[in-house]
């Protein structure tokens, strides 16, 4: 068998036989198109002793055709001078290209070459299932990077930036006021203690399931810790109430809720330049409800929009719409001079769960 790779320069070459198996790597073009152009990608079969009499499959017929010279490209006749008989058949898929050579079958019959063509197409099918999957892991994987680094900078990052102009203000009035500087630095540790609570919980999040213990998650625990962070670094108000959740929300869904309010609220903050923020947390018939609402500029398309106008519109929250939509939630945006509201909807049983 030989066959080109998607995105791979190199012919490879399969040699199976009684006394071989082989898999080695050619320099590309060594084998030209491998059979005569006449034969283009159909199948053929054919003897040695009538090697330019080859019968080609055209629809569901095979036909006689004569060649002027062999139909096997002259590198394999080389590789393999020996043989009697050959059976080509295509390999043309999303992940390979190329032929497979059945030499020396006993008693060569068409079924033969059918059997062949069934064999060539479980190749084909099994190729392109490969490639479709390390294609799906490779875009997970890329996924999961980006997810990673977007949670770090919406969240951690934010949090140190704080910690550093409040460390600054520290600096400036240590002299003056060290009272004021003692507290300043307390808080600070208070804060850095929280993040590094919260990167634990991070990384537990990001080990196989096989190694961590699925356990709930706290969310008006974390609510408090970024009430009371916003409160010290930025002079913001944020207000929670969060109805019964029952025996709780996973710690796998429940850190992904938190880093979505943790989003809505700095957004609201940072863009929508607001001094009062409010999170209203509640299940209704299997579905989290989350409502976060704030008093600033809100966004620049006034009105009310879910995710498909927001979408055509090119307008909205983008990072978080794709973190509502990646648990298979929903996202409404009301919006107005008076300040932004955010209603999102996600199933308690999303895929990660």
């Amino acid at each position: 068998m030989l066959w080109e790779e998607v995105e791979e320069p190199w012919i490879h070459v399969s040699v199976l036989s009684k006394s071989e198996y082989s898999v080695t790597r050619e320099a590309p073009g060594k084998f030209g198109s491998l059979v005569a152009p006449a034969v283009g990608e159909r199948s053929l079969i054919c003897r040695a002793p009538e090697f330019q009499r080859v019968r080609i499959r055209k629809g569901h017929e095979l036909e006689f055709t004569y060649l002027d010279a062999s139909p096997v490209h002259a590198g394999i006749l080389e590789r393999f001078p020996l043989f009697e008989s050959v059976i080509s058949c295509s390999l043309a898929g999303e992940a390979i290209t190329g032929r497979i050579f059945f030499f020396d079958v006993e008693d060569l019959s068409d079924d033969d070459l059918l059997l062949a063509e069934l064999m060539a197409n479980l190749i084909v099918r099994r190729s392109d299932q490969l490639f479709r999957l390390r294609n799906a892991r490779e875009d997970a994987i890329t996924e999961e990077r980006l997810r990673v680094a977007r949670d770090l900078h919406d969240g951690l990052l934010q949090s140190f930036t704080g910690v550093v102009l409040q460390l600054e203000t520290i600096h400036q009035i240590l002299q003056e006021e060290p009272d004021r500087a003692r507290k300043g630095i307390t808080e600070a540790q208070g804060v850095i203690m929280a993040d590094q609570r919260e990167l634990r919980n991070y990384v537990q999040q990001l080990r196989p399931r096989t190694l961590r213990t699925e356990m709930g998650y706290a969310l008006p625990a974390s609510l408090t810790e970024l009430r009371e962070r916003y409160q010290r670094q930025w002079g913001i108000d944020v207000d929670y109430e969060v109805a019964d959740l029952d025996s709780g929300l996973s710690q796998s869904l429940g850190g992904e809720v938190f880093r979505i309010i943790a989003e809505g609220v700095a957004n609201a903050a940072k863009h929508g330049q607001a001094t009062k923020i409010g999170i209203d947390v509640k299940i209704d018939q299997g579905v989290l409800e989350i409502t976060i609402s704030d008093n600033g500029a809100g966004f620049p398309m006034p009105g009310r929009h879910d995710m498909h106008t927001m979408k055509e519109m090119n307008q909205g929250p983008v990072s978080l719409t794709e973190r509502v939509m990646s648990l298979g939630g929903h996202l409404v945006v009301e919006s107005s001079e008076r300040g932004a509201r955010l209603e999102i909807a996600i199933p308690l049983t999303w895929p990660g769960e």
